[in-house]
């Protein structure tokens, strides 16, 4: 085994340490697109993984994306508004076409509508629709 020859009279090379943040200050300003930009070093991505705690693959990952495709247009997020559960649409003018006989409990409406109880439910705290109480017919019970 070859070894690597080195000279004890020499300085030791700079060490970067990599427990200390990085000075955006000492950071020089860049006017061009970030995909012509070129470190002069090597470390640049393990300082960027460390001090925004991320694996060092996700710093790669997200450096090529912006090289790869224009900018930021590669590194921004593409499901945003576009993730999760569907919400489901109920026509509120149907609510009101429902004789108020069939609709008396959330059950007896879910059903004329065809939607689950639940979505209804969910509908219903959410605030778009609210009871509806008959003075009559409750004055009726009190007696």
């Amino acid at each position: 085994m070859a070894a690597h020859p080195f000279d004890l009279n020499l300085e030791p090379p700079p060490v970067l340490d990599l427990n200390n943040p990085i000075d955006c200050n000492d950071i020089p300003d860049w006017d061009a697109p970030a995909h012509e930009l070129d470190f002069e070093g090597d470390g640049v991505s393990k300082a960027v993984a460390l001090k925004f705690d991320v694996p060092l693959r996700a710093v790669l990952r997200v450096w090529r994306n912006g090289q790869d495709y224009s900018g930021i247009e590669g590194v921004k997020n593409k499901l945003v508004k576009n993730c999760g559960r569907k919400e489901i649409k109920i026509d509120m003018e149907a609510i009101k076409t429902v004789p108020l006989r069939e609709r008396k409990t959330i059950q007896d409406l879910a059903n004329v509508l065809g939607v689950k109880k639940s979505t209804l439910y969910s509908h219903f705290k959410k605030g778009y629709f609210h009871r509806y109480i008959n003075e009559e017919e409750a004055l009726g019970d009190a007696m």
